[in-house]
């Protein structure tokens, strides 16, 4: 069997005229943002993390999709009308605003209810900024005051709780949402003001209002949060329909698939294109006559369908749990910084194995036997060092400051600080250090900390059925370690006094002896990071990795 495979395909469009025509689209327009299943048993919890992610990448409209820029968020005018508080009664009139922070929200709770039509949300924005120009006149605590000019509204570590209502409306055959209500609450731990050249310009005036609103702000606020909620409430669901008014749900879907192609067992699960070239497709409908009101009506009943494409091309993303990743697109304009942040994001997944990507563990990761000879070696350090079963730790702790590819040149140029490396072995050695003859055998620990280390790899590309894959050929790697310590149990043969003092010498002359293994040292972790980014991308091709 060539192909056996059970597979559930969620997207699909059909249209039969005797020519029956398959074509399964992911659309071009949402590749920046992650899909989810409605099938899969953790949807929710996969909206979520989509919602989180796709929040961070509007720093640019997607005018294809209705979403504009969020850093900042620009509107054009908002007017405010006085309420009947006594802290703050006045006629607000804002033009050209922008709003920053909305893409800085930390979710806490998204739950859509498909049966009650309900989406639950809930989140901490650190910080909104909004900037005006602004004209107002009326009362603040009771004392009268008027402006025009620039202004400043700060909200620091905003709870917000929404409670939408949605509407389903079919299209063409497909289903949007549309929101028609929204229950917004908001409760900031701290709210500024700045307004300039109120009463004309006059500065001492100007400064005394500012400060006896920002000492007041509480109850400011509570006199105008109904105002600034109904604004929040009017923007929050303009974006949620303009985004849903061009996204249907069947456009957020994905394929299954479980089985195997080629005798390979294959799983999967995200977004699917499958083309048929050239498509020639027989058809032949059984039908019944159906009589009625004088008038014959035909019903099909049976259909026998023969199709035969000159070629069949398919591409499944997400294959072997890449979609556990975030992937970055080539053209946009912060590629080097997205893809520092996939990189980063990724290596801080690695606390668990992720088999169908020949991705190990980095908490520990497990190195089953090392040897450093002593040929060569200066008088510092001159030791065969044998050591098994080691586990290093630390790997996933590593802040990533630089990952970025040259496609052109075929590099990747990596930088990362590593606040604690630590390797745990058996061990055996025997030589001489500093010329004092030394032996043992037993458990040992060696620990690097705040090394900074930097690398450039080089690696070729290798085609495979129509997809690109990097295959990392050399490093050239560079460590520096702020500190080395080393614990060598069992040296002498037990001998606690000598085994001490040993480890006493080793740790008082670390740099020294570092530098006489640091070339050892190095060319384990370069095979380290080799196995890892060549195990990755055997699996994960360039295409996929990056849209």
């Amino acid at each position: 069997m060539l192909f056996n495979s059970n597979a559930r395909i969620n997207c699909s469009t059909m249209q039969l005229d005797c020519v029956l025509v398959y074509t399964f689209v992911v659309t071009v327009a949402t590749k920046n943002f992650r899909k989810c299943n409605r099938q899969q048993p953790d949807w929710n919890e996969c909206v979520f993390d989509a919602t989180q992610h796709g929040l961070a990448e509007l720093t640019r409209p997607y005018e294809e999709i209705n979403i504009p820029n969020l850093n900042p968020y620009e509107v054009k005018e908002v007017t405010l009308s006085a309420g009947t508080g006594t802290s703050f009664s006045v006629n607000q009139v804002y033009k050209n605003c922008e709003m920053y922070g909305l893409i800085g929200a930390k979710l806490k709770k998204m739950r859509f209810d498909f049966e009650k039509g309900t989406l639950d949300l809930r989140g901490v924005f650190p910080k909104i900024t909004i900037t005006c120009d602004y004209e107002m006149t009326g009362k603040i605590l009771l004392v009268p005051v008027s402006g025009k000019g620039t202004s400043n509204v700060t909200f620091k570590n905003v709870n917000s709780t929404s409670l939408l209502r949605f509407e389903e409306l079919k299209k063409k055959g497909k289903t949007y949402l549309r929101f028609v209500s929204n229950e917004l609450v908001m409760v900031p731990e701290l709210v500024t003001f700045n307004y300039d050249n109120l009463f004309n310009g006059d500065k001492v005036l100007s400064d005394n209002t500012n400060n006896v609103l920002n000492e007041n702000w509480h109850a400011v606020y509570d006199d105008s949060k109904h105002e600034f909620t109904e604004v929040a409430n009017k923007i929050f669901l303009e974006l949620l329909n303009n985004f849903f008014s061009k996204v249907s749900m069947e456009e957020a879907c994905q394929y299954q698939m479980d089985g195997q192609v080629l005798f390979l067992p294959i799983r999967g699960e995200g977004p699917s294109t499958i083309v048929l070239e050239n498509l020639k497709a027989d058809c032949l409908l059984g039908y019944e006559e159906v009589k009625r009101d004088d008038k014959t009506h035909i019903r099909f009943v049976s259909s026998k369908l023969d199709i035969d494409p000159s070629l069949m091309s398919f591409e499944f993303e997400n294959l072997f749990d890449a979609s556990n990743f975030k992937k970055c697109d080539r053209q946009q304009p912060d590629l080097k910084k997205c893809v520092l942040e996939a990189a980063q994001d990724g290596v801080s997944q690695l606390t668990k194995p992720f088999p169908k990507l020949n991705l190990p563990s980095l908490d520990p990761i497990e190195v089953k036997e090392m040897l450093v000879t002593s040929a060569g070696r200066t008088k510092n350090f001159a030791v065969d060092q044998h050591y098994k079963n080691c586990q290093v730790f630390g790997l996933n702790k590593g802040e990533i400051y630089k990952f970025e590819f040259d496609f052109e040149k075929r590099t990747l140029d990596a930088g990362a600080t590593f606040p604690e490396i630590v390797m745990n072995c058996d061990y055996s050695f025997k030589g001489q250090v500093l010329l004092v003859p030394i032996n043992g055998e037993g458990r040992s620990s060696i620990r690097l900390r705040n090394s900074n280390s930097t690398g450039l790899l080089e690696y070729e590309e290798v085609k495979r059925r129509r997809r690109t894959y990097p295959k990392f050929v050399s490093i050239k790697l560079r460590s520096k370690p702020e500190l080395v310590s080393f614990n060598f149990e069992n040296l002498f043969n037990g001998d606690k006094a000598m085994s001490d003092n040993a480890n006493k010498m080793l740790n008082d002359n670390w740099q020294e002896l570092y530098e006489d293994v640091e070339a050892d040292y190095k060319k384990v972790v370069e095979e380290i990071l080799l196995a890892l980014l060549n195990n990755f991308f055997a699996k994960v091709s360039l295409e996929e990795a990056f849209d």
